[in-house]
């Protein structure tokens, strides 16, 4: 829904600016229906890893929301037209999150022990 909403204002910007629409282009396309899943999943097990090290529940929760810096200057470095090769970018991340995903889920497989973590948070 909020891809719709931003997508909506993007292209009544543009339009009125610019003359034309700006989205939805290809780098959108593999942004919202690739890039946005792989990195739900990558936050989900980097929370995963983190809350079986933590004792914490905040801890885990302030640590776990680091994952989500790289993106954010992805986004920015892409939207800001500092790569001049903006599908071969997409594409690269996707590669290397999709990467990250596997690799971290036979990690967070390995550490999550939930009874320990019934256990010892508080």
């Amino acid at each position: 829904m909020a891809a719709a909403i931003s997508l909506t204002i993007a292209d009544i910007w543009s339009q009125a600016k610019l003359g034309y629409l700006l989205l939805p282009n290809s780098y959108w396309a593999i942004a919202m229906g690739v890039i946005s899943p792989l990195a739900c999943v990558l936050s989900v097990e980097a929370n995963v890893i983190v809350s079986s090290r933590v004792n914490d529940i905040r801890a885990a929760q302030q640590i776990g929301g680091l994952v989500v810096l790289p993106l954010i200057f992805l986004v920015i470095f892409s939207v800001t037209g500092a790569s001049s090769s903006n599908l071969l970018l997409a594409l690269g991340v996707v590669t290397a999150l999709g990467i990250a995903d596997v690799a971290l889920f036979y990690l967070a497989k390995a550490t999550f022990q939930r009874e320990e973590i019934l256990t010892k948070w508080k």
